[in-house]
């Protein structure tokens, strides 16, 4: 289906949705619901609402599940950026960790200037 028609058929969108919930988190849309209403809108992590705009239909795009790569089980809703930071950093704590001391390191050069 075309972008054109896509972005002219929010039927088709919801129903496209629902269908890659089911397929990729096993989860219903219904359940994705609960968890957007659970985390009050918001990203798991930073807690600001989403504010990156799907390609094809200009609006503000959902949040993205966050998933365990190994196990699928679905961990939390997050804004696109929080998402991708978490993939660039393969979803590894230690990498995540590392990062936030350096960042602190850095934050300690800048105070001696």
């Amino acid at each position: 289906m075309s972008r054109k028609k896509i972005k002219n058929n929010p039927a088709h969108i919801m129903k496209e949705k629902n269908g890659h919930y089911k397929r990729k988190y096993k989860i219903t849309q219904e359940q994705y619901d609960q968890r957007v209403k659970d985390q009050d809108g918001v990203c798991a992590i930073c807690g600001d609402p989403e504010t990156h705009l799907n390609n094809w239909t200009g609006k503000v795009r959902p949040l993205s599940v966050d998933h365990c790569h190994r196990t699928k089980r679905v961990r939390g809703l997050l804004c696109h950026k929080c998402n991708l930071g978490l993939g660039n950093f393969k979803d590894n704590p230690k990498n995540l960790r590392e990062a936030a001391n350096y960042l602190e390191k850095s934050l300690q050069c800048v105070l001696l200037f």
